[in-house]
């Protein structure tokens, strides 16, 4: 199935008036329920509030379905506070009327995350509002459903559309919610009540919880005008195809020198690699694994300089002990090439550590993907896809070839059943950096349509249905607000077109291709020059983002 989009009109006005004659007697009780919840934190570890607000909703047998992206807002109505983390979870239960979840959630705030409310609108440990409750309208003197300031809020109704397909209609003013949010968000903000309305998404790294402000990963998913972060590829191997050897079996000292030449070159993040993922490659064993990476990671941490013991450390692994252990030992990030395909316990330590995934699309094996290389398009019925753009409901990709079409879609679908896989394992959706997995059972055509549409892979998303005895469970996926992270570097489809047969040569074709990435609103280039990207992203930022 081709996407598709929602085309109603936009309303002239998100203001509306709520029906008053709603009671507890009203409403009618059925087995199973969903309901979205939006949450905000500006006091105290402000991840770990909110992690434990979801915690504390499933031990009271309130299943987290999905969560938004997590999203920093500047406070509203009471602007002298610090700023908020918000976002919003749908959840699924069983024979709660809309009192009872809303007591669940006065229950978790005050008692078991200790929110003490001095004022209204001021600082909170954490806060949960009911949003909507299947498809009622509810209205008693203290809970109205759907929420009556949904609609004047970007850091309500923003998350809340990554979590409704765009077809889904407000209870009152039977507009789609994402008509309502185009509309929010083409509006002049109220400096009165709030300082900006624009938001910030940020995927949280454990280790800089306490201070966010040191979390590089931060980006606007609106207007892209956030610094592209630069990756420093470090592999620890003897075969990776363009710098197998370089860091094999040398001293700590050597490895540190190189890391930190990386970061003074202008690396965010190090990306640290002890198994060739290049096409025909053979892995080592876990335990030839953990012997490579492991001691680089101890290295970098235990290191005295200063830029180079903070900075993050990705490691590039597909399987969860590599993972697990070299989390514990100081890494942050998990950059995984199998999307959660070859280690099915992956998904387990990337919710257990609540660190952030980089989940890169690939098929089959490194053996085989280079003849896995065919994508159609969707013929699964309880598969539908969409493509949507927050600040225009009626966006279409124009004049697109139709295989083209059929790539893009097919990156985005498998990629998207394997997040819905790993939120039924505790992953966040706030987790998450997209990588559509440039030479990933991908040709050389399809290689640059990847990076030539590279922004239209946050605009896709996926409705799942399944059907069970009685009901049909609807499971939705926006790529609305995700991170992306693009890999073009030395890879052998610019040595093809530029006549570059040695891998190394490919620094400018690399440089190339990055600042088509950047032209595309990726948020991450992943590359072994970084010395020489740094000047591409400097410029890339200073045409595309106004930055320099």
């Amino acid at each position: 199935m081709e996407p598709i989009t929602a085309h109603n009109s936009l309303t002239e006005s998100t203001k509306f008036n709520l029906p008053t004659s709603n009671e507890d007697s009203d409403f009618t009780q059925k087995n199973n329920h969903i309901a979205y919840i939006a949450f905000g934190s500006n006091e105290g570890n402000q991840t770990r509030n909110i992690n434990e607000a979801l915690d504390y909703l499933e031990t009271a047998k309130i299943n987290v379905v999905s969560t938004s992206s997590l999203y920093i807002s500047k406070p509203m109505y009471y602007k002298d506070q610090p700023d908020f983390f918000n976002g919003v979870v749908k959840v699924s239960f069983k024979d709660l009327s809309p009192h009872d979840l809303w007591k669940k959630g006065k229950e978790i705030e005050y008692k078991h995350i200790n929110r003490a409310k001095k004022f209204d609108n001021g600082p909170r440990s954490i806060d949960l509002d009911i949003l909507l409750y299947d498809d009622i309208i509810f209205n008693t003197n203290d809970l109205i459903i759907p929420h009556k300031s949904m609609l004047e809020r970007s850091f309500v109704l923003q998350p809340l559309c990554e979590l409704l397909s765009p077809d889904i209609l407000h209870p009152v003013s039977a507009e789609p919610f994402h008509h309502h949010l185009a509309q929010l968000l083409a509006a002049e903000s109220n400096e009165t009540l709030q300082e900006s309305s624009n938001l910030l998404q940020i995927i949280p790294v454990p280790r800089l919880e306490l201070d966010y402000n040191r979390n590089p990963l931060k980006f606007d998913q609106l207007k892209y005008n956030q610094q592209t972060l630069i990756m420093g590829i470090l592999n620890i191997t003897p075969d990776s195809f363009s710098d197998g050897g370089d860091n094999f079996n040398v001293s700590a000292a050597e490895i540190e020198a190189t890391a930190s030449r990386l970061i003074e070159e202008g690396a965010t993040i190090l990306d640290i690699g002890g198994v060739s993922t290049r096409p025909g490659s053979v892995a080592p064993s876990e335990e030839e694994e953990l012997k490579r990476v492991l001691p680089v990671v101890k290295t970098i941490r235990e290191s005295k300089n200063e830029k180079l013991s903070t900075c993050l450390i990705s490691i590039d692994t597909y399987r969860a002990k590599v993972a697990q252990e070299c989390l514990e030992a100081g890494a942050d990030i998990i950059n995984d090439i199998s999307m959660g395909l070859y280690d099915p316990q992956m998904f387990d330590v990337v919710a257990k550590y609540q660190c952030p995934y980089i989940m890169n699309h690939t098929r089959g094996t490194p053996e085989i993907m280079s003849t896995l290389t065919n994508y159609e398009s969707n013929t699964n019925e309880d598969i539908i896809e969409y493509i949507v753009d927050p600040l225009n409901p009626s966006y279409k990709i124009e004049n697109c070839d139709p295989q083209v079409t059929n790539l893009i879609n097919g990156v985005s679908r498998e990629l998207g059943l394997q997040i819905l896989k790993s939120f039924t394992r505790g992953v966040r959706k706030w987790q998450i950096i997209l990588d559509p997995g440039i030479g990933f059972a991908k040709n050389l055509s399809q290689n640059l349509s990847i990076i030539k549409y590279a922004s239209n892979f946050k605009k896709y998303s996926i409705m799942v249905n399944e059907r069970g005895e009685e009901d049909v469970e609807h499971f939705y996926l926006s790529f609305n607000g995700l991170a992306s992270l693009f890999g073009p570097s030395r890879k052998k489809f610019l040595g093809t077109i530029c006549n570059e047969p040695v891998a190394r040569d490919r620094v400018i074709s690399t440089g190339a291709a990055v600042m088509a990435c950047i032209q595309q609103n990726t948020d991450i280039v992943r590359v072994h020059d970084v010395k020489e990207m740094k000047k591409v992203v400097q410029m890339g930022n200073a045409i595309y983002k106004n930055i320099y």
